[in-house]
């Protein structure tokens, strides 16, 4: 085949177009996931953990994929969700689980537009069975293999479980005091190329959602996390967030107005605006009965609920919080379908000629052999 100046040109444009649509549809997906965090607020973080039984998280899988029409997406958030705390590995299985059954619904909307064509419809909807019953016949072999073997080892994990925690554990832990990196989080390229949009539209605190995990400021925490009845001792309740306390009843250079001398350079030393808040209301006594200082308790609560989930962008700057949030879902919606719709339009372009009859070719090839190029493709 002979190639022409105009087709060059064109094949380029394509190229070119497609990847313009791809990075906003990225910083689409980015802004999605902010935009629901922001208006979940304190749900963020406890949705996820108020799940545990394994039907409940197949359920909330299948439901959160069927609302974004992405598995991918529903798996991130999970496995962010994960590493953050807010949930357990154990829990987030069957919610992988549901994420596989959500995305059939997609194919099944997608047969659907060959609806004014009986046997056009009618091939494609049996395609997007096919692809329904590989999900449901996966889920209906490891769900029940993964709950049973679960109950075996006494309620700490199933299979996967017992899998993924071997290769867990053959990661090494980074040693701050010997990493020359500091142990930061590592940033994959492509969120930092979709940040230097999306973070001047809004910024999630995460440690404001760490917080949210860990529970409001309660004597249930220092019963179940904060106090030991073993040697009778309390520790604090650490804030993650980077916010010092304007109470005055945090512990020492954790308030906003605490200062102190530095022997080190002889100088006044103020707390820093970013100071970790920490509040010392737990008590036990001698007998081991553990109780509060309900003026201190108090206070924790009350910076507890004083975040603030929006930190940066164009909304912060305007004073939107909750409200940042439904605009920018909005806006993030706008963004994934026009491109998503624009990459389609311009593939399908691409595919046309030549290359369309090798795709028909390898559809039409032995089922077992068209694996490989329709995996490919995915």
């Amino acid at each position: 085949m002979a190639f022409t100046p105009q087709g060059v040109a064109k094949g380029f444009g394509i190229f070119v177009g497609v990847l313009f649509f791809l990075y906003w549809f990225l910083v689409g997906l980015a802004l999605l996931g902010d935009g629901f965090k922001v208006i979940a607020g304190e749900g963020a973080g406890t949705l996820f953990s108020a799940v545990s039984n394994p039907v409940a998280g197949l359920m909330v899988g299948i439901l959160a994929t069927v609302l974004v029409q992405s598995s991918s997406t529903t798996t991130s958030i999970i496995v962010a969700a994960a590493g953050a705390g807010v949930l357990s590995v154990s829990t987030g299985i069957p919610m992988v689980f549901g994420a596989n059954i959500g995305t059939s619904v997609t194919n099944t909307i997608v047969s659907l537009g060959f609806v004014g064509d009986k046997e056009q419809y009618r091939r494609g909807f049996a395609g997007a069975t096919v692809h329904d019953m590989f999900n449901y016949m996966n889920v209906c072999l490891w769900l029940p293999l993964e709950a049973i073997s679960s109950a075996i080892n006494g309620g700490n994990g199933g299979v996967m479980f017992l899998i993924t925690e071997a290769i867990a554990k053959s990661f090494e832990a980074c040693d701050e005091a010997t990493s020359s990196s500091g142990c930061e989080d590592w940033e994959g390229p492509l969120k930092i190329i979709t940040s230097a949009i999306s973070k001047k539209i809004i910024s999630v605190d995460k440690d404001v959602i760490k917080d949210f995990a860990y529970g409001e400021p309660d004597i249930e925490l220092c019963q179940d996390f904060l106090c030991s009845t073993a040697d009778l001792t309390c520790s604090t309740h650490n804030f993650s967030q980077k916010r010092c306390a304007s109470s005055g009843l945090a512990v020492f250079k954790t308030n906003c107005d605490d200062t102190w001398f530095d022997e080190e350079t002889n100088t006044t030393v103020t707390a820093s605006k970013k100071a970790k808040a920490k509040f010392d209301y737990c008590r036990i006594s001698s007998a081991g009965v553990i109780s509060v200082n309900t003026t201190i308790l108090e206070a924790a609560r009350e910076h507890y609920h004083s975040y603030k989930l929006n930190k940066a962008g164009v909304f912060y700057d305007a004073g939107m919080q909750s409200s940042a949030g439904w605009v920018t879902l909005i806006l993030s919606l706008v963004m994934l379908i026009v491109s998503l719709l624009a990459m389609v339009k311009l593939l399908g372009i691409a595919v046309r000629g030549a290359a369309e009859e090798a795709l028909q070719k390898a559809l039409n090839m032995n089922g077992y052999l068209a694996i490989l190029p329709t995996r490919m493709a995915r």
